[in-house]
């Protein structure tokens, strides 16, 4: 839970920063499509793994499809023209990456609030 401080919308790989502790700084970065980068929400399932496809291309795909997903049915209708001073929050998927950069977050659950 925290409020957008940054929207970036006129990238097909759109994002909002969200500053989690009201001090203005950007905790995470959430995904808002609708190109997104990486597969955080299939790599984060504990009942597939890559053994379980017949190829890279298959993996690949099933990765994908979530991203898709995510888009259609919870991201194409946010307001991107009014999103930076809302609260928002954000369930979702990201790497473990070492470094004290903000995560990127690629979300499955995004409940915005209203216009500030």
């Amino acid at each position: 839970m925290g409020r957008i401080v940054a929207a970036e919308t006129t990238s097909r790989a759109g994002t909002i920063s969200v500053d989690t502790e009201g001090d203005g700084k950007i905790a995470a970065i959430a995904q808002i499509g609708p190109a997104m980068h990486g597969t955080a929400i299939r790599d984060a399932l504990d009942f597939v793994s890559f053994n379980d496809f017949k190829n890279q291309i298959d993996d690949a795909q099933f990765g994908k499809a979530f991203n898709q997903f995510a888009v259609q049915t919870l991201l194409s209708n946010l307001p991107r023209d009014s999103l930076v001073g809302r609260h928002v929050a954000v369930l979702g998927a990201f790497a473990l990456d070492p470094g004290d950069q903000p995560r990127l977050v690629t979300p499955i659950q995004l409940t915005l609030g209203p216009p500030p």
